[in-house]
């Protein structure tokens, strides 16, 4: 967390880093990279936005650049709707477009699953995906 806002119940935008190591993976990608992101997100009433952008260096050496817009549906609802807008270059060229439909399950403050479909295109292929993830939180740093 770079800065408390809207998320934590404060006034203003809440603003998040993340960064992270690309690893090789099994049968695909050999080498190592990188990237970072940039996280604003703000309540407009009912509704959540979170503003994504990020670079990467890919495990290849090139720079991607990834964007996204994310909305959910009200934060005091269990189960809350999500959609998403996403975009990402490689190297200059445009490579993936996409947009995600799902649904958010808040067990907790700091625990959460989500479930989502994505279509859109991928390096000029067509795409179709479900995702399941669980997200959880750490404060780490100790604060209140």
């Amino acid at each position: 967390m770079l800065r408390d806002g809207a998320l934590q119940g404060r006034t203003g935008p809440s603003v998040a880093g993340e960064v992270g190591v690309l690893l090789p993976t099994v049968n695909d990608e050999p080498g190592i990279g990188a990237q970072a992101a940039a996280i604003v997100s703000q309540r407009f009433g009912p509704v959540t936005a979170h503003f994504n952008a990020g670079a990467a260096l890919a495990r290849t050496k090139r720079v991607d650049l990834i964007g996204s817009i994310i909305l959910e549906g009200p934060w005091n609802w269990s189960v809350r709707p999500v959609f998403e807008a996403f975009s990402q270059l490689e190297g200059g060229q445009q490579a993936t477009v996409s947009a995600l439909a799902g649904a958010i399950w808040r067990w907790s403050d700091s625990l959460a699953c989500d479930s989502a479909l994505r279509v859109g295109r991928a390096s000029g292929q067509s795409l179709l995906e479900a995702r399941l993830g669980l997200t959880f939180s750490l404060d780490l740093l100790g604060r209140t």
